[in-house]
């Protein structure tokens, strides 16, 4: 059975997308996961079901128990994208899921809105299943040579990131929200740590990496004429993202970082912070 497993990520609020053969098993503890499909366990009092992949749980938007800033609404942690019927943690927004990707022609519950299939990622040409929007495939990852749009096209929130006319909240830089992440016109917090506000994309006073191709800034990732540091295709995997060999907080489990993004097996060229 071919699944999909999507995360966003709170620094580059990318998309992961794995297409596995996985075999079905049931687990009711943290992370007795080995090549596992969605299953539903409780942390703290909290039910999340969770996809899991060669051992690597990949769990909701809570760190040490809790919730990440920025991803809550209403004091409660946003949920998830939705799969058979029920909903992951991470995308879930008055009760409903955000709408969705779409596989063999039907759209998963959690990435649709007014009933089109978001749009984005495209390989050798082709548009992935359920990243289409009216037959064509938005500016998303494309390894064709072409840069990445990031969060805007042509001044416009693209779309999928936006919410009753605004775009979905995010990450804060300098006092000032990145396009495509605001809300109601406020802007989410971006990531905290020990207690700290980490600044929109910075980590010890060094901004985090965007993303770039070639050593092109892609389009929607620049703020005053710069690159925000980041997902470089140089034919290195994905383990998530790593600063100086060590897993950045917040994205680890177990001591493992997130994976990547994995197609047939192989890890796409990743999310560097060392060049």
């Amino acid at each position: 059975m071919h699944v999909v497993g999507i995360y966003i990520s709170i620094f580059t609020l990318h998309v992961q997308i794995i297409l596995k053969d996985l075999r079905m098993d049931h687990i009711t503890q943290w992370c007795e996961c080995v090549y596992q499909d969605w299953s539903v366990f409780t942390r703290t009092g909290v039910e999340w079901r969770a996809f899991t992949r060669i051992g690597v749980c990949l769990p909701g938007l809570e760190l040490n128990g809790e919730c990440l800033p920025g991803l809550e609404l209403n004091g409660e942690c946003l949920p998830g994208l939705e799969l058979t019927g029920e909903c992951l943690p991470g995308l879930e927004l008055t009760g409903e899921c955000l709408p969705g990707l779409e596989l063999t022609g039907e759209c998963l519950p959690g990435l649709e809105l007014t009933g089109e299939c978001l749009p984005g990622l495209e390989l050798t040409g082709e548009c992935l299943p359920g990243l289409e929007l009216t037959g064509e495939c938005l500016p998303g990852l494309e390894m064709t040579g072409v840069c990445l749009p990031g969060l805007e096209l042509n001044g416009e929130c693209l779309p999928g990131l936006e919410l009753n006319g605004e775009c979905l909240p995010g990450l804060e830089l300098n006092g000032e929200c990145l396009p495509g992440l605001e809300l109601n016109g406020e802007c989410l917090p971006g990531l905290e740590l020990n207690g700290e506000y980490l600044p929109g994309l910075e980590l010890n006073g060094e901004c985090l990496p965007g993303l770039e191709l070639n050593g092109e800034c892609l389009p929607g990732l620049e703020l005053n004429g710069e690159c925000l540091p980041g997902l470089e295709l140089t034919g290195e995997c994905l383990p998530g993202l790593e600063l100086n060999g060590e897993c950045l907080p917040g994205l680890e489990l177990n001591g493992e970082c997130l994976p990547g993004l994995e197609l047939n097996g192989e890890c796409l060229p990743g999310l560097e912070l060392t060049g």
